[in-house]
């Protein structure tokens, strides 16, 4: 009887094998957003409010559903618009790129804005996290400059 099971056992240790191999790790698939050409406002002394600006690429479809940053409690998405003869800014909930959408967060415009700011310890550089719908993290680290 033990001669009947090795091969068997041979086998179904083939068939394991095989099926493991399946299951080897895919590839990473590359990020769907790129940023860059970004920079972050250092406010006046005495604010507590900044803004940073970059810009976003999309290689696949994306929305972005937060953002955070250790310069501040809380960053929002924001835009301005127009309100009679004032421009106003207006906090944006999510925002959505297509496949090759390019986006420009500039002054005046779309832009990122940090509630509470909390300087750097050292340097002259800041990161910024963004969070997609699929809570993937897209991280720039960006010039801290005063304009």
């Amino acid at each position: 009887m033990n001669a009947l099971r090795a091969p068997g056992i041979a086998i179904l240790l083939a068939a394991l094998l095989a099926g493991a191999a399946g299951c080897a790790p895919a590839e990473e698939a590359p990020p769907a957003l790129a940023l860059s050409e970004g920079w972050i406002r250092v406010p006046p002394p005495g604010q507590d409010r900044s803004a940073a600006y970059l810009t976003f690429t999309a290689s696949a479809p994306v929305t972005l559903v937060a953002a955070e940053s250790p310069l501040a409690e809380r960053v929002e998405f924001h835009t301005m618009v127009r309100d009679g003869d004032l421009m106003r800014m207006r906090e944006l909930l999510t925002v959505s790129l297509a496949p090759g959408e390019t986006r420009r967060f500039a002054p005046g415009g779309d832009h990122l804005m940090l509630f509470g700011w909390a300087p750097p310890a050292e340097g002259a550089l800041g990161e910024i996290t963004l969070i997609d719908a699929n809570d993937t993290r897209y991280t720039v680290t960006l010039p801290l400059r005063e304009r």
